[in-house]
């Protein structure tokens, strides 16, 4: 009876034991050839084996409790890092290192920082050309605008997303939250001032917000019509803060991303994106239960430091937040457009890493599969973009060594400094518009940004609104103008506006609402000084259509 009850307890500790092994191969996702040395690891048990020669892993786990399996190839720049969340214990398992693809803006990069070069030796670096194209060259002016978005002492609000219009009316989505906040990081970007308790004390303007909306019909007064997403309840991804929307209209849905941070708001914190959907502009949003994107998860902290500029392993570009999402739909997929930043954040030059990445994904929800390509630019505080013709034109403001430009990309990936971007206001959001003109800013003649108040070193300060117009002609000659393809100018304009061109005769003024304003017979040149400021547009006998600003 003993060797039989020995038997049957022997059998039942082997049957457990085989229940907590992730048993498998590592292969190269494009020859589908087995990878040696790639580390695999089981997070929460912090077990890890390399593969061998066939590219096979056997790992035992601590118990038979969903796991996060990660494998990377050591150090190695050459695969993308995979990670698979709640995993259970089985065998025959496929994981498929993608390789990574150099994109135009590494490749810039690496010739930017020399063969030996890098960002902290200055005499090191090699300094982008930036062409001055008049065909490329965008300008800004910015205005005042009205109503709730303006400066307004109780509350902060920043961060506006692109503007849609619908049924005449104008959309836009914002981070809102309270004017001040109690803290800053110090001087060196190294830590919170003392004194300081993330769980309770708003420690950035974006701490401790709510994404709102506001409507306006002419693009200068708003109204914030309430909250479109708030925080989440205790204990949720997104239960200390959401920021920085962006909106995308598809298929009459309307879909919400955003940057979200679960408590403590830790300098450490690492920042997801979210998404909530809507069938109407105005809501009500509906949540999805998890991030869309994550950082990638291949930094580690140094042990014991406080200073989030300290990591044993930086990781990718973006280990250690995902912000800023600017979503797209681009050739038939969703292209999410976001900032990453990386674990024990590195200076270049007196500045900061700052690069741009993209997910994408067939279904506006996801899954959303970061690309091969990334990081796809050197540059760029705040995520810029917009479809141009047949490719994706983008602006990079600050931050890095192609600041002030503007850049396109047929594929949307692969981007190539065009020309100069000045008078860049902080995080544009663009007006949705046709911007398959002859140049790329009639995909971005106007639009909202944030203006900065910064606080006294106790106060972190405040944000509220502006208009930014668009001045693609602010650099041009007369000469350049009369070769050029520009139908109107000078755009945007106080009081007069030129029209070239022999080929029709008569021409009709438009309102944003289509209401026809004034008939023109003969005339090249008109004056608009008694418009209202706003939007128009101009309709030619022979069919020709053009926008033009009222200031």
């Amino acid at each position: 009876m003993r060797i039989k009850l020995f038997f049957i307890l022997f059998s039942c500790q082997s049957l457990l034991l085989s229940a907590q092994v992730f048993q498998g191969i590592v292969v190269d996702s494009k020859t589908n050839q087995p990878l040696q040395g790639v580390t695999v690891t089981l997070t929460e048990d912090n077990i890890t084996v390399s593969t061998n020669s066939s590219g096979a892993f056997t790992l035992t786990a601590n118990d038979n409790t969903p796991k996060t399996l990660t494998a990377e190839l050591g150090a190695s720049e050459n695969y993308m890092f995979f990670e698979a969340i709640n995993e259970i214990p089985q065998s025959g398992m496929n994981i498929a290192l993608r390789p990574k693809v150099k994109s135009a803006a590494t490749l810039r990069w690496e010739n930017y920082m020399g063969a030996n070069g890098t960002g902290g030796n200055c005499s090191a670096y090699n300094a982008p050309t930036i062409p001055n194209d008049i065909h490329w060259n965008v300008n800004f002016k910015t205005t005042d605008v009205f109503g709730d978005l303006a400066n307004n002492a109780n509350y902060s609000r920043r961060d506006p997303s692109k503007i849609i219009e619908v049924n005449n009316t104008y959309y836009v989505y914002y981070t809102r939250g309270e004017a001040t906040s109690s803290h800053w990081f110090n001087t060196n970007w190294g830590g919170y001032k003392p004194g300081v308790t993330p769980e309770s004390d708003k420690v950035f303007t974006w701490d401790y917000c709510d994404v709102y909306y506001a409507t306006s019909t002419d693009g200068y007064t708003w109204t914030e019509q309430g909250p479109a997403v708030l925080r989440g309840a205790t204990g949720a991804y997104d239960d200390r803060s959401v920021f920085t929307p962006e909106i995308l209209a598809h298929q009459g849905k309307y879909y919400l991303v955003y940057q979200v941070v679960k408590s403590p708001y830790l300098e450490r914190v690492k920042n997801n994106v979210g998404m909530a959907v809507a069938n109407s502009p105005a809501g009500p949003f509906v949540k999805l239960d998890q991030p869309i994107l994550t950082p990638t998860n291949n930094g580690k902290w140094t042990a014991g430091s406080t200073s989030r500029l300290d990591a044993d392993k930086k990781g990718d570009f973006d280990s250690h937040k995902v912000h800023d999402p600017c979503l797209v739909f681009y050739k038939n997929k969703f292209y999410l457009y976001y900032k990453g930043e990386r674990m024990g954040e590195d200076r270049y030059c007196g500045e900061r890493e700052i690069k741009w990445g993209v997910a994408i994904a067939d279904s506006p929800t996801g899954p959303y599969i970061k690309s091969e390509y990334n990081p796809i630019t050197n540059t760029g505080h705040e995520v810029s973009v917009w479809p141009y013709q047949n490719g994706i034109a983008i602006i990079q403001h600050l931050d890095g060594p192609e600041k002030g430009t503007i850049q396109f990309a047929e594929d949307g990936l692969n981007f190539e400094i065009k020309g100069r971007a000045t008078g860049v206001a902080e995080a544009l959001g663009i007006a949705v518009s046709n911007s398959n003109g002859n140049h790329p800013g009639t995909g971005v003649t106007w639009g909202l940004a944030h203006k900065y108040i910064w606080g006294n070193g106790i106060n972190g300060g405040k944000n509220y609104m502006e208009r930014f117009d668009l001045d693609i002609n602010y650099n041009l000659s007369t000469k350049d103008l009369e070769n050029s393809k520009t139908l109107i100018y000078p755009n945007p304009s106080k009081d007069v506006i030129n029209l070239k061109g022999k080929n029709f005769k008569d021409l009709s003024i438009y309102d944003v609402h289509g209401k026809k304003i004034d008939v023109y017979n003969n005339q090249k040149s008109i004056d608009i000084s008694s418009l209202p400021n706003g939007l128009y547009f101009i309709k030619t006998d022979t069919g020709l259509c053009e926008k033009f600003i009222k200031q």
